[in-house]
Order: C-alpha cells, then structure tokens, then sequence
C-alpha cells in the first residue's frame, strides 16, 4: 500500500514538474512575443518622429 502511494506520488509529481516546465516555456514565447511587439511599436515610432522631423524642415 506505502509502494503504491508513493508511486503515485512520484507520478504526481512528474506531472507538475512538466506542467511547470511547460508552462515556463509558454510564459518565455509570450513574453519575447511582448517584448518584440513593443521593440516593432517603438522602431515604427521612431521612424514616424523621423519622417516627421524631415517633413518639417
């Protein structure tokens, strides 16, 4: 009986080690994802400053 609760145990928490890892992964892409949304947003603003900077003069 203490074999199998154990096992169980064991496998328990394999799973969660997995969900974790997997998790982890996922919030990583989403957070490059993040921050590559906001780097494009800047790039493109600056680009309009500049445009706009050359427009004016």
């Amino acid at each position: 009986m203490k074999v199998l609760r154990f096992q169980s145990l064991t496998i328990m928490i394999s799973v969660l080690l997995k969900l974790l890892i997997v998790l982890r992964n996922w919030w990583v892409l989403s957070f490059l994802r993040i921050l590559n949304l906001i780097w494009v947003i800047l790039e493109r603003r600056m680009i309009w400053r500049s445009c706009f900077q050359e427009l004016s003069k």
